[in-house]
Order: structure tokens, then C-alpha cells, then sequence
């Protein structure tokens, strides 16, 4: 009795073991490209699964992932095949190869509670797939693959001794205040609402010049000149009949008075004419704002019709600035902010101005937009015309940031190499926004605190290249290399 009991648990004991040894009994794998060798455009992969028995693997859940890792200038491409079991172990993969080059495998094997992950290569134009062997669940590669860490096929394998001899040194993306400046040239203009245009309400002629040359300065009641017009002749000869007329009453005379005000005749000039007691042959023409003769379009002599403007007196002394800023920088201003100016050339300090208004409208060809900026006090070295330099401070917040110099520019993509410790560098591309004092916005990509190269980048991404070129000319040199 007691060597039965013993009997049955042993072999109870037995069947235990095999079960268990079955259950996570390794899934061998084989893959084989249609067709072979792979080509770029449409492909597949038959694989093939059976145990460690050597038999077939049916109902398995398998996922094929195949990418081209970033390299230098080249993003990051991936591609996830289509699997379809056809019974007896066999699975037949279905994808598409976006360019030709190596691509890198990852199949992921699912079987009840067992899952396990291999690992493999194939290159367009050579036989084969290359095996890089495989994981079960749980190790280290695999639960990278989980928690979405770059695998070692993603890495860039240096060496500190290597990283040293091209002088990369590495810098950490911060979360720091970011503070950048807008710079714009200018042009200093005459403020309009300090101009005057003289001109005439009637026609005539240019009797006498009292002020002739551009640059001569005047003041409100100043002569400019003086017109012979017959219809100002005929307005005051109606004015002294009006006078005459005393049955007429005061309302003639009123309306004589006010044809010679519509006529341009100042209240002083009709004062004048009045207490003459005869029409004045030539009228004189006054200036109304204190100021500078800017245009003089007329000369002794010359015929004036109405409308025509014969003098621009304006005062130098009023002015602003008008500058253009690109569109991408124009929404950083505010009205009332402070600008910097200084006048190239010259040895004087920045003076202070404000931003008074930003134009509506967007030069087009030229992606710039007008802003105007006032002066507070007086300069006399900001004449119109004259060229001056314009900085506008502004405040960006707390951004994101990684030196400029670390980032790798190619067409519309921009690239950054982090570092893996011990020599290693992932390739990562990133989206980056505002660049400030050496300093750039990080918008994607990127953690505050990882650690990036922030020189030697462009040589770096020419060992990418090189690194990711050279698997396939050693097998163009040896045909049967990876096979």
C-alpha cells in the first residue's frame, strides 16, 4: 500500500513538471521575406512557429513592427505589418517598405499567458533576415519596450573616448524665465498733424516771396507771400459797397465780410482792409503753424489756381517713427511698451520711446507690418528721414529650453541627440518654438532634465549617417555576410 501511494504522487509530481516546462516552453521562430531578397514598396514575411517539441504554434497573437531608426538628418520611420495565420504554425506578415535601406524587426509573440519578443534586421536587396535574438516577458529589453524607452537598436554607440575627441559636451533642458528682444530699423517721419499744406481758394498770381527757400523757419502770422486775384479784388470792392449801402443794413455787409473768410482772407488781413478804406491789389498769404518751409512750389510770377498747393510748412520738432517688424514678432508687441532707439553713426545714447500702434495690414510680398513708435522728448538727432535701430525687450515666461546650438536643422525637421550614459546617444526630433539669447523653446520632444549634446552637432549627425549607410555597403562588398 505505502509503495503505491509513493507511485502515484511520483508520477502526479512528473506530469506537474512537464506541464509546467511546456507551458513556458520557448517559441522558436523563423522568418522568411517574399519576396527575397526584400524590395522597397510591398512585402511580406512568412513566419513560422512551433515549440521546442517542434510543433507548430497555432492561435498565436503576433505584432510585426519594423522601423528605420532616426538617423542624423532622417526621421524616425516605422511600419505595422498585417498578420494573418494560415494554419500549421504558419503567419503571413503583410507591409510596406517606405524607402530602401536596413530596416529593424520586432515581433511580439503572444501564446495564452506566455509572450515573448524577438528581435531581427532586413535590408532591401540582400537575402534574409538577420536574427538579434529574443526576450521573454519580464527582461530588461522587453519592458523598455513597455515603458517606451529606446532599445539598442535606437542608439548611436560612441564611446566616451569618441564623444570626447569630437568635443561634444552635453547641457540639461531647462524650465527657465526666457526674455528675448525684437530688433527693426526705422525711419523717422514728420508728424502729419503738424504739417500744413498751404494752398489757395482762388486763382492769381505770385506777386512777391517773403519766405522762398526750403529750411527757413516761420511762425503762426508769418508772410509767406502775396497773390494778385482778381476775384479777391471783386470780393472787397463788394465789401466797401456794402459799407455804402447803410439802407441795406447790416446783413449786406455781414455777408460781404464772410465771402472774403471763404476766400482764405485772414480776420487781421480784413481788418487791415477795412480801415484803408479801399480794395488791396495783392493779398498776403500767412503761414498758420510754427514750423519749417519743407516744399516752396512756387515761384515770383508764377499763375495759381484754387486747390493748388503752393508751400508744406511743417514742425520738425513733431515726429515718430515708423519701423517694420516681421509677422511671426508682431504679436509679442503691445501698445505701450517700451522701445530702445539709436541712431547709427553717431555717438549718442539709446533714447527711450513707446509703441503707439501697430498697423493693421501686412505688407504683402514682404511678411513685415508697420508699427509706430513716439518719442517723449525732443531729439535733435531724430530728423526726418533719418535710419535708426529699434529694440523692443519682451518677456516670453517660463519656457522649456536647450541651447540653439544643440539642435540639428534638416528641411522641416529638427533633431537633438540625448545622452544614454557610457557613450551612447539616442537621435530624438523635437518641435521647437521661440529662440531668445542663445536659448530655444522646446515645444515636443523633450523632458526637463534630459541631458542633450550642445556641440559638435553637426558632426554627430554625420556619423549618424555614416553609421546607418555602412551595414549596407558591407554587404554590397560581401554578398553572403548576413546570411
Amino acid at each position: 500500500m505505502f509503495f503505491f501511494a509513493k507511485t502515484v504522487r511520483l508520477f502526479i509530481l512528473t506530469w506537474a513538471l512537464f506541464f509546467s516546462a511546456s507551458a513556458f516552453a520557448a517559441i522558436n521562430i523563423v522568418l522568411t521575406p517574399k519576396p527575397n531578397p526584400p524590395e522597397s514598396g510591398e512585402n511580406r514575411l512568412l513566419i513560422v512557429l512551433n515549440d521546442e517539441a517542434g510543433k507548430p504554434v497555432t492561435d498565436a497573437k503576433i505584432n510585426v513592427l519594423l522601423f528605420m531608426p532616426a538617423m542624423g538628418t532622417m526621421p524616425r520611420m516605422e511600419e505595422r505589418a498585417v498578420v494573418e495565420e494560415k494554419g500549421d504554425g504558419n503567419y503571413l506578415a503583410d507591409f510596406s517598405l517606405a524607402m530602401g535601406g536596413s530596416w529593424e524587426i520586432v515581433s511580439t509573440i503572444e501564446k495564452g499567458t506566455q509572450k515573448e519578443t524577438y528581435y531581427g534586421s532586413l535590408t532591401t536587396g540582400i537575402p534574409g533576415v538577420t536574427s538579434k535574438g529574443g526576450q521573454r516577458s519580464g527582461d530588461d529589453r522587453n519592458d523598455q519596450e513597455k515603458s517606451g524607452s529606446p532599445s539598442t537598436t535606437d542608439l548611436m554607440e560612441l564611446g566616451p573616448d569618441r564623444l570626447q575627441l569630437i568635443g561634444v559636451r552635453f547641457a540639461e533642458a531647462k524650465v527657465v524665465p526666457v526674455a528675448r528682444t525684437i530688433e527693426a530699423v526705422g525711419v523717422v517721419e514728420q508728424d502729419q498733424t503738424h504739417r500744413e499744406e498751404v494752398t489757395l481758394r482762388v486763382s492769381g498770381y505770385v506777386v512777391k516771396q517773403f519766405r522762398g527757400r526750403v529750411g527757413d523757419s516761420v511762425k503762426v502770422g508769418d508772410p509767406l507771400f502775396s497773390i494778385y486775384s482778381p476775384d479777391l479784388v471783386t470780393a472787397q470792392s463788394e465789401l466797401f459797397l456794402a459799407q455804402s449801402l447803410k439802407s441795406s443794413g447790416p446783413s449786406l455787409l455781414q455777408a460781404a465780410t464772410e465771402k472774403l473768410k471763404n476766400l482764405g482772407l485772414s480776420e487781421r488781413d480784413t481788418a487791415e482792409i477795412k480801415k484803408s478804406g479801399k480794395p488791396k491789389r495783392d493779398v498776403v498769404v500767412r503761414s498758420k503753424v510754427n514750423g519749417t518751409i519743407l516744399e516752396v512750389l512756387v515761384r515770383e510770377g508764377a499763375a495759381v489756381s484754387a486747390g493748388q498747393i503752393v508751400y508744406v510748412v511743417g514742425d520738425l520738432s513733431q515726429t515718430y517713427i515708423v519701423a517694420r517688424v516681421f509677422q511671426q514678432d508682431v504679436g509679442e508687441l503691445k501698445i505701450g511698451q517700451q522701445a530702445n532707439l539709436t541712431v547709427p553713426g553717431t555717438h549718442s545714447g539709446a533714447v527711450e520711446g513707446k509703441l503707439n500702434l501697430i498697423y493693421p495690414q501686412i505688407e504683402q510680398g514682404a511678411g513685415t507690418t508697420n508699427v509706430r513708435v513716439e518719442v517723449a522728448a525732443y531729439t535733435p538727432g531724430l530728423r526726418p528721414g533719418v535710419y535708426v535701430n529699434l529694440r523692443f525687450p519682451v518677456e516670453l515666461g517660463k519656457l522649456l529650453t536647450i541651447p540653439s546650438e544643440a539642435i540639428l536643422y534638416s528641411g522641416k525637421h529638427r533633431y537633438v541627440f540625448i545622452d544614454r550614459g557610457a557613450g551612447r546617444l539616442e537621435p530624438r526630433q523635437i518641435e521647437i518654438g521661440r529662440t531668445a539669447d542663445e536659448l530655444t523653446e522646446v515645444i515636443s520632444g523633450l523632458t526637463a532634465g534630459d541631458r542633450v549634446a550642445a556641440s559638435g552637432t553637426f558632426l554627430l549627425g554625420s556619423e549618424a549617417q555614416l553609421r546607418s549607410a555602412l551595414p549596407k555597403w558591407r554587404a554590397e562588398a560581401d554578398p553572403g555576410a548576413d546570411k
